[in-house]
């Protein structure tokens, strides 16, 4: 690719304009679209794997994409953040997670998360919010703990052309310290379950480990209420929160430094459903839940674990809006997965706990 120069020659009487082309290869980083900095020699090249990796793609004329972050880590999952001008000619994005900066410039990645995996990632705004909420982020799951990774932001245009942001290193979290604090999974360990349909179920081939998982068939009224018996006429979805709560798990041992490094975890599966774009995740304390909003829960009818930082999670009701290490000194009293299920769907909840 080149950028264009213009030169001009006057007279009298007339100007005349040339058009120079000016490699970009070789350049300063930062890159314009299409290009990847190379950290060796800081300049932009685009490598065997062609633009943004993508070998025959050109580069887009609607999108740009920028400021690709690390958000925030866990043992096995990261949030990535960016920044996106024109993303209302998005067509999907797709993030390339890669064991170096060099092997991003090859095309050798280790893989690529697409809106298949995180289903957000074909949207520029999450459904259900009016537009209120673009998807300028997402969470790569599944990683290998205490490992070096980069990362490259790609989106797709409706041309087919693409934008990508410069790459970006992080580093999951180091080995747990502690078997953190399991919550009600084999047992209600003493506690309750909301909505009252909510069942403690039995059965091995269908927990994501151990033989016990909780279980919620979502019944929707007309207007959008959740139920526990089959109406007259039915809805097509509705909010409803996954609860167990009235438990007693305290946390001991934990330090400053534990806190901010631990995590709530929950396996999740989802079947007869329809995305949970805007989800709400979260554990509830002496003072109130502490939630996670606006996350995605992939509904494919298998398992995925989601964890999330304690210091990302935030306090609702009457709660103080920030989690802090001595909020937990009153341990921990339940735990909620919620979102818009759609009627019929079957919903199970396994291996909630907090970790560090």
């Amino acid at each position: 690719m080149r950028s264009l120069t213009f030169a001009c020659i006057a007279s009298l009487t007339v100007m005349a304009c040339s058009v120079e082309p000016v490699p970009l290869e070789g350049l300063q980083c930062p890159c314009a679209t299409g290009w990847t900095c190379d950290p060796g020699t800081n300049t932009c090249v685009q490598g065997e794997g062609g633009v943004c990796g993508r070998p025959g793609a050109e580069p887009s004329t609607t999108i740009t994409v920028s400021e690709l972050r690390s958000a925030w880590t866990t043992l096995n999952q990261v949030q990535l953040a960016w920044a996106a001008e024109g993303d209302e000619d998005l067509f999907e994005y797709e993030m390339d997670i890669a064991e170096s900066e060099a092997a991003l410039v090859n095309g050798d990645v280790l893989r690529t998360v697409t809106a298949e995996e995180n289903p957000e990632l074909a949207r520029s705004f999450l459904p259900f919010t009016g537009g209120a909420d673009a998807v300028l982020s997402t969470v790569v799951r599944d990683l290998d703990g205490d490992t070096r990774y980069f990362a490259r932001l790609v989106a797709v245009d409706n041309s087919g052309r693409v934008s990508c942001a410069e790459a970006v290193g992080f580093r999951t979290n180091p080995a747990l310290n502690s078997p953190g604090v399991l919550l009600a999974n084999e047992s209600l360990d003493g506690g309750g379950v909301m909505p009252t349909c909510v069942l403690l179920m039995t059965d091995p081939s269908r927990a994501a480990g151990g033989d016990a998982f909780f279980e919620y068939h979502a019944i929707c009224l007309p207007d959008g209420s959740a139920v526990c018996e089959e109406p007259a006429i039915a809805g097509t979805s509705c909010w409803e929160n996954v609860r167990i709560q009235g438990l007693d798990k305290p946390v001991t041992g934990m330090s400053e430094g534990d806190f901010r490094v631990a995590f709530y975890e929950v396996d999740v599966a989802i079947e007869n459903s329809e995305t949970g774009y805007y989800a709400d995740l979260g554990i509830q304390l002496e003072a109130g839940f502490y939630i996670r909003g606006g996350y995605t829960l992939v509904a494919d009818g298998e398992y995925h674990t989601y964890q999330i930082p304690l210091t990302e999670l935030a306090g609702r009701d009457d709660a103080p809006a920030e989690m802090t290490l001595d909020s937990l000194a009153g341990g921990i009293r339940g735990f909620r997965v919620g979102t818009n299920w759609v009627h019929g769907a079957t919903v199970r909840v396994d291996n909630a706990a907090v970790r560090w």
